[in-house]
This record gives structure tokens, C-alpha cells and sequence, in this order.
């Protein structure tokens, strides 16, 4: 016999967002003002360091304030660029939080689930950047609730975050909950870790070789639809 979800929690950054896409307009338009150029090899040495520093904002080693610089800092010292790192942070979140790309089939996906189930994003982001991202993608009133790690001073997937998720939507019936996201160390072990069912959205069909084992796994939103 089936599940019935009441909440589905969508992480928003490789489940809802394209953050990828995202990030290299934004790269790419932030270099520009500073007169420098994002070629293949500077993206990868900056998702390189990214990704290092959003595993220590997820294991709470630092904050998303220092975060949204250092990275920049690390890469211009990295490259030799003479440029301030804060300043092309600022530049590359202005961007960012104007570009509203979104994953394939996410828009109709959101539209075809049925009215009676509530929706939320559950964010690690900066609370600016997300909700302007959002936006720009008119995603706002799509979701009942928006919960982004900045405002909550907590990051996936630490247990305060989802403590923090459930006071906002006003539910603590977790055998109604599914957490819907990308990454096996903040979505999947977050919600598992919580008691939450979890399901993994995979469309590059990547091997799982963590010990975070989820509910379900899905590589495209017909899947979604068989579990609900």
C-alpha cells in the first residue's frame, strides 16, 4: 500500500533550480566587470573550492556570511587575480540572484501535483539570493513555505534545520513528510537522519557509493508521480 504525503519538502539547487546553469552566467558576468574571463579550467578550480566550503557550512564549521567571500578570496589568491574578493562576491550574488534558471521538467512537474499536497523549499543558500532567484523563476506562491538555511542560522543536515522546517509549516507528522532533493549529505541524510522518508532526485543516474540509503530514487519526475 502506498504513502500518503501531505508535505513535500523540494530542496531548491539541482531539484528545482539550475544551479549550475546559474552559476556560470553569473560567473561569467561578474569576471566581466572586473575585466577577467571564466574560462573551463578557472569553473572548475571555483567549484572545486565552492564545494569544499558548502561541505563545511554543512557540517557547521562556517557560516554563509564568510562563505560568500572566502571562495572568491581562495580563487583570486589561487590565480593571481588582483581584484577584492568582497566586491566580486557582491558582484556574482547580484547576478545570481537574477537568474531564475530552473531544472527540465521542474515548472510542470510543480503544476501537476495534486492540490491537496503542501509544498516547500528547503534551502542551504543565502536568504537574498534564493528568495531572488525564486522569484525571478515565479516559484514564490507556488510553495507554501520557503525555509532557507541562512535564516535559520542551521544548515541541512543538521536536525535543528528540520526542527526549524516543521515549527514553519506547522506539522510535526513526519510519516506524511518526504524530502525531495540532490544531495545525499544534506537532503537525503537530513531527512533520513530525521526519520523523514527521503527521496533522491538522480538524473544522472550517479552511483550511490555513501552509506545515506534513500527511501526512493528517482531520475526523472514520472518517478515522483509513481510514489505519489
Amino acid at each position: 500500500m502506498k504513502k500518503k504525503y501531505s508535505w513535500l519538502l523540494f530542496d531548491a539547487d539541482g531539484t528545482i533550480l539550475d544551479y549550475h546553469a546559474a552559476e556560470i552566467f553569473s560567473l561569467e558576468s561578474a569576471a566581466a566587470s572586473f575585466g577577467l574571463e571564466i574560462s573551463a579550467e578557472v569553473l572548475n578550480l571555483y567549484r572545486e573550492i565552492n564545494s569544499a566550503l558548502w561541505a563545511d557550512l554543512e557540517k557547521g564549521r562556517i557560516s554563509s556570511l564568510e562563505l560568500r567571500v572566502k571562495r572568491f578570496d581562495t580563487l583570486a589568491t589561487r590565480l593571481g587575480w588582483d581584484i577584492s574578493a568582497e566586491k566580486f562576491s557582491q558582484a556574482y550574488l547580484r547576478e545570481l540572484g537574477d537568474s531564475g534558471f530552473m531544472m527540465p521538467g521542474a515548472r510542470k512537474m510543480l503544476a501537476e501535483i495534486p492540490r491537496d499536497i503542501h509544498k516547500a523549499i528547503i534551502t542551504n543558500g543565502i536568504k537574498d539570493t534564493q528568495y531572488g532567484r525564486l522569484m525571478k523563476a515565479g516559484l514564490i506562491d507556488i510553495f507554501e513555505e520557503i525555509i532557507i538555511s541562512e535564516e535559520t542560522g542551521i544548515a541541512k543536515p543538521a536536525a535543528g534545520f528540520f526542527d526549524y522546517t516543521l515549527e514553519r509549516i506547522g506539522s510535526s507528522q513526519i510519516e506524511n513528510m518526504l524530502v525531495i532533493g540532490d544531495s545525499l549529505s544534506s537532503d537525503i541524510a537530513g531527512g533520513a537522519g530525521y526519520g523523514i522518508d527521503t527521496c533522491w532526485f538522480n538524473p544522472e543516474k550517479l552511483e550511490n557509493n555513501t552509506s545515506v540509503k534513500p527511501t526512493y530514487e528517482i531520475s526523472d519526475w514520472d518517478g515522483l508521480f509513481k510514489i505519489l
